[in-house]
């Protein structure tokens, strides 16, 4: 007898988000924290910032969402 999936099979596997999706999910996911965090140390005023976040710390996280919005915007135009 052979294997022959029914329809709830099919329906199942077709509203599975693909890896891709998956990934700009995630690389969303992530960008968007970053900038929450941006904008947190930006309404810091200004001489309680470095006890939120360092100079140091925030161009690292500028660094890491500029990344972010690169893998994004890449996998988006390889969709297209």
């Amino acid at each position: 007898m052979e294997f022959a999936p029914d329809k709830d099979f099919f329906r199942m596997h077709a509203n599975m988000p693909s890896e891709s999706h998956a990934r700009r999910h995630t690389v969303a996911a992530r960008a968007n924290a970053l900038a929450t965090l941006l904008v947190i140390w930006y309404s810091t005023p200004e001489e309680n910032r470095g006890t939120v976040l360092s100079e140091y710390h925030l161009l690292g996280l500028m660094e890491l969402l500029q990344q972010m919005t690169q893998q994004l915007v890449a996998e988006v135009l390889r969709q297209a």
